[in-house]
């Protein structure tokens, strides 16, 4: 899916760790997750923005994009 310049899109992200000397994944938190989202040419349009956590080791983050933004 490609999504329409001016949109807003949701980026949801679970974070898991492995336990030492187990294949067993479980959910966790990291201190402050954040997210810098940049444009095809590197530069930032959204910079070190913090995510929102739903549930355990669930966080998500809305972005709304801008018509000018170039897709790439």
């Amino acid at each position: 899916m490609t999504p329409d310049r001016g949109s807003t899109i949701l980026i949801e992200v679970t974070f898991k760790r492995r336990a030492p000397f187990s294949d067993t994944l479980t959910l966790f938190d990291p201190t402050t997750p954040k997210i810098t989202i940049t444009d095809p040419s590197g530069t930032a349009k959204v910079s070190a923005a913090n995510l929102t956590m739903s549930a355990v080791g669930q966080w998500y983050y809305i972005c709304q994009t801008e018509e000018a933004w170039a897709t790439g």
